[in-house]
């Protein structure tokens, strides 16, 4: 599995109509319905958003798409086949169409989708996907040793690796109160 570096935004014309695309790191549904929004806000006067988008789940990926009224299949199903046949997860593809006044035909609206997110990925870039796993711990500073062998011993059998480990010592001081004076 492989995600985009950075988002995205590319703009490509076919007969008169403008397609903006942009691409987006998500890492949930609730982030797809956000940005959906923002961009039906932001370009009030498109014809269309239609949009693909796929997520890494434990052992699976969801995925979701909308033909936002263009004929059934030609946009939101050419976006996500772009999107899996790259095996790209944790990315959502919205395209914004200005209709130019010359229709495309059901497989022209196929082609230019698919096109579009296609081009995108090429404009974020992609890099394989890791799964990331946080693990946060205390323990007595001085057995950070006795945690460490624990902690690679346990890696190794989930093959994982790790990237960071962090120490951080507390120090805790109690200072008694100063007694007041009397004058």
């Amino acid at each position: 599995m492989k995600e985009i570096i950075t988002d995205s935004c590319t703009v490509l014309t076919e007969k008169k109509s403008k397609f903006i695309t942009r691409l987006y790191k998500i890492s949930s549904v609730q982030q797809v319905d956000e940005i959906l929004k923002e961009i039906r806000a932001l370009e009030k006067g498109a014809t269309h958003n239609c949009y693909a988008w796929r997520l890494a789940e434990k052992q699976s990926v969801a995925e979701g798409r909308s033909d936002d009224g263009e004929p059934s299949g030609t946009a939101g199903q050419p976006m996500l086949s772009a999107l899996s046949g790259e095996d790209v997860v944790n990315v959502l593809a919205i395209v914004t169409r200005y209709f130019g006044g010359i229709k495309l035909g059901t497989g022209g609206l196929v082609r230019i989708y698919s096109k579009c997110v296609k081009e995108a990925l090429k404009d974020s870039g992609t890099q394989p996907f890791i799964i990331r796993e946080y693990l946060n711990t205390h323990f007595i500073f001085q057995k950070h040793r006795i945690f460490n062998i624990f902690l690679i011993n346990f890696l190794f059998h989930r093959s994982s690796v790790i990237s960071q480990i962090h120490y951080i010592r507390f120090i805790i001081s109690s200072f008694p109160k100063k007694k007041k004076q009397n004058s």
